[in-house]
C-alpha cells in the first residue's frame, strides 16, 4: 500500500511516516560502515602491523562487493518489489559486521568486512529508491536533503563513537553494526512496499529498455560526477585525512573523529536546506559547485600542510563539507528522477556502483599517491582538478536532468 504522501509543492517533511523513518535509519545503519571505522583505521594498523596501504583495504573491501551486486540488487528489487530485497541486506551486513568483533587475524577481518559489504551494497540503493518511489518534486529535493543531514548527523556521531571505543579495545566498534540486524526486525513489521508498476522484462531486455528511457549526456554527467564524488569523500576525507592527521600531528583517533565531524556538520546543515536551494538552481548545478568547493578545499589543506596549524586544517577540512551538503542530496535527487519509476532501482543501483567503484579506489589511490609523491602533491592537484571539473559543470547550465513519470 502507498503511503498518503503531503503535498510535494511545499516541500514539508513527513516525519511520522514509518516508511521515512526506516528509510532514514537504514540510511544511518549503512552510513556506520565507513564513518564508525575511518578514525580507527591507525588502531587497526598497529593491531595487526599493516601498512598504511594495507589498513586502507578494511575500507576497500567493504567498498567491492557493491560494484557488481549494485545493479543486481536494482534490477531484483524492480522485478520483486524493494522490501524482499531490503531485508535480507540489512541482516547480513549487520550479522558479518558484528562477527568482525571476534577475529583474531587481518586476513579474518578483511573477509568479513567484504560479507558486510555483499549486506551494505543494497542499503543505500533501496532506501533512496524508496523516497523515489513514495515522494515527488520539490518534497522528494527536501527528503534527500533531509536524508543527506541525518547521514551527517551519523557521521558526525559515529568517528567521535569509533575513536572513543577503539580507545578501549580496537574490536568494540564493531560491535554496533548489530544495529543492522535490530532495523532489520523493526523493517519485517513496519515497512510497506511501495505502489510502484514492477518490471517483468529481465537480461538485456531490462538494460535496452532501461538505456532507451534516459539521456546518455545526463547519464554520463551524474554517474561520472558520483563516482569523483565518492573517490574524493573516501580517499582524501575519511583515508588520508586520518593518517595525515595521525602522522603530521600527532591527532589521536578521538582527535580525528571530532576533525571528520566539523565536515559532516557542515554538510548537514547545507543539505537540509536542499529543498529551497532547488527553487534558484538545478541539481546539476548544485553538483558542479560542491565539486569545486572540494577542490578549494583540498587546495587549501595542501597549500598550509607544513607551515599552518592543525586549525587551518580543520576549517578547510569543514569547508569540504559545504561541498558534499551541495552535491550529495542534489546528485540522488537526480538520479532517483531522470529515470521512470519502473527503471528506478536500477538507476539507482547503478549510481551505487560508480558510488561503491569510488569508495574501493579512493582509499587505495589516495595513501598509494602520497606515499610516492607526498601528501601535499597530491592534495594540491585533486584540489585542482576538482575545481575545474566542477566549474566545467556549473557552467553547462543547459545539462539539466529532466524529471520522468513515476
Amino acid at each position: 500500500m502507498q503511503e498518503p504522501s503531503t503535498d510535494d509543492r511545499d516541500g514539508s517533511i513527513p516525519w511520522r511516516s514509518s516508511t521515512l523513518q526506516v528509510i532514514l535509519a537504514t540510511m544511518v545503519v549503512a552510513v556506520m560502515g565507513v564513518s564508525l571505522i575511518a578514525p580507527i583505521l591507525p588502531v587497526i594498523r598497529e593491531t595487526f602491523d599493516v601498512t598504511s596501504a594495507e589498513v586502507g583495504l578494511v575500507i576497500t573491501v567493504f567498498a567491492l562487493p557493491g560494484i557488481v551486486l549494485a545493479p543486481i540488487v536494482g534490477v531484483l528489487a524492480d522485478r520483486f518489489g524493494r522490501r524482499p530485497v531490503l531485508l535480507p541486506c540489512l541482516f547480513v551486513y549487520g550479522a558479518a559486521g558484528t562477527a568482525i568483533a571476534l577475529v583474531d587475524s587481518f586476513s579474518s577481518l578483511l573477509l568479513l568486512r567484504f560479507l558486510q559489504g555483499v549486506g551494505g551494497s543494497g542499503l543505500t540503493t533501496l532506501a533512496v529508491a524508496l523516497i523515489g518511489d513514495y515522494w515527488d518534486g520539490m518534497q522528494r529535493n527536501s527528503i534527500m536533503g533531509i536524508n543527506s543531514t541525518i547521514l551527517s548527523v551519523g557521521t558526525s556521531i559515529f568517528p567521535v563513537v569509533g575513536g572513543v571505543l577503539a580507545g578501549i579495545a580496537w574490536n568494540i566498534p564493531f560491535v554496533l553494526f548489530a544495529l543492522g540486524v535490530v532495523l532489520g526486525l523493526v523493517a519485517l513489521w513496519t515497512l510497506e512496499e511501495p505502489d510502484v508498476a514492477k518490471n517483468d522484462a529481465g537480461g538485456l531486455e531490462y538494460v535496452r529498455d532501461a538505456a532507451a528511457s534516459v539521456s546518455l549526456r545526463d547519464s554520463f554527467v551524474l554517474y561520472g560526477a558520483t563516482f569523483v564524488i565518492f573517490v574524493t569523500v573516501f580517499g582524501a576525507l575519511l583515508t588520508l585525512m586520518p593518517l595525515l592527521l595521525d602522522e603530521q600531528y600527532g591527532l589521536s583517533s578521538s582527535e580525528i573523529g571530532l576533525v571528520l565531524t566539523g565536515a559532516s556538520v557542515t554538510s548537514g546543515i547545507v543539505a537540509s536546506q536542499n529543498g529551497r536551494l532547488s527553487r534558484y538552481a538545478t541539481n546539476v548545478e548544485l553538483i558542479g559547485a560542491g565539486l569545486a568547493i572540494y577542490g578549494v578545499s583540498l587546495a587549501a589543506i595542501g597549500a598550509v600542510l607544513h607551515s599552518g596549524s592543525v586549525l587551518s586544517i580543520v576549517g578547510a577540512v569543514v569547508v569540504f563539507g559545504v561541498g558534499s551538503g551541495l552535491a550529495i542530496p542534489s546528485m540522488n535527487t537526480a538520479v532517483s528522477s531522470f529515470t521512470p519509476g519502473r527503471f528506478r532501482g536500477g538507476a539507482v543501483s547503478l549510481r551505487t556502483s560508480f558510488i561503491h567503484t569510488g569508495e574501493a579506489a579512493g582509499p587505495a589511490i589516495f595513501p598509494l599517491a602520497a606515499a610516492v609523491v607526498g601528501y601535499q602533491p597530491v592534495l594540491v592537484a585533486s584540489g585542482g582538478i576538482l575545481l575545474t571539473m566542477g566549474i566545467a559543470i556549473w557552467a553547462r547550465q543547459d545539462a539539466v536532468v529532466l524529471e520522468q513519470p513515476a
